[in-house]
């Protein structure tokens, strides 16, 4: 099995790009081969596997700090009203509790 480390950058509009470490300068473009990926950890406030952590009129800078748990699928998540919270991952679905 090959292992390579994948990044993800998200911007506050909702853009992903992901880049493959080990070829320096290359973009991860194939839809088919990001939903593939199996990942290590998961630190990002952003992205479609974690839409269900905001509320339904929440602003994107609500949430400060995330941290998936493969094992439990599981999402920790911290916020600015100094709340955290656990969600199970991934977690899809826009406003889930």
């Amino acid at each position: 099995m090959r292992c390579r480390v994948i990044l993800k950058a998200s911007s506050v509009f909702n853009h992903s790009t992901y880049s493959d470490s080990s070829i320096a300068g290359k973009h991860v473009t194939s839809k088919e081969e990001i939903r593939s990926i199996k990942w290590n950890s998961w630190t990002g406030v952003l992205g479609v596997e974690v839409n269900g952590i905001w509320e339904k009129y929440s602003d994107t800078n609500d949430v400060n700090a995330l941290d998936a748990n493969y094992q439990h699928e599981c999402v920790v998540t911290g916020d600015d009203f100094g709340l955290v919270k656990v969600f199970r991952f991934p977690t899809l679905k826009k406003g889930c509790h």
